[in-house]
């Protein structure tokens, strides 16, 4: 398994042992929430995010998918949303910084600031028309979209 070439040699390796640790472990919905919710106290968004992808065949089904700010750790917006939807979800709930042109530079300077001072952080403002078209192909339509002035909240229906 590759991890999307990231930046941190370690995080794949990383990955690879929570990767097995929930092999296996998936089949109750309740044991996968608690099991989630530990890797999410010990994990970055983008391990998480690549959790969600690596294991999307083995997550169980869901009537709602909520994605809190991970969209905009993980490189890989198609690969991450086709793996939230795999549960066969009604609802999908996302979080994410709006596609503005300020969060844009924003977010572009604060990448250049990590990368001069070599921390592992590295953001990603994907455009909401991305978002809405992936979704779409999917068959789901935006229900909700509020938030604050930089971060939105959309909930998609089936």
């Amino acid at each position: 398994m590759t991890y999307g070439g990231s930046r941190r040699p370690d995080l794949a390796a990383r990955l690879r042992r929570s990767q097995r640790a929930l092999k296996g472990r998936l089949e109750r919905p309740e044991t996968a929430l608690a099991l989630l919710r530990a890797v999410h106290d010990t994990l970055d968004p983008e391990t998480i995010g690549g959790l969600v992808v690596e294991l999307a065949d083995e997550l169980p089904a869901a009537d709602i998918v909520t994605l809190d700010s991970v969209i905009c750790c993980y490189p890989y917006l198609a690969a991450l949303l086709r793996a939230a939807i795999r549960p066969g979800p009604r609802l999908v709930g996302l979080t994410y910084p709006h596609d503005s042109w300020w969060m844009r530079l924003y977010m572009r300077l604060y990448n250049v600031r990590s990368a001069l001072h070599r921390w592992p952080d590295h953001y990603f403002i994907h455009r909401r028309s991305d978002v809405d078209r992936l979704l779409g192909d999917a068959g789901f339509l935006p229900i909700h979209d509020g938030g604050t002035r930089t971060w939105r909240v959309i909930v998609y229906r089936r």
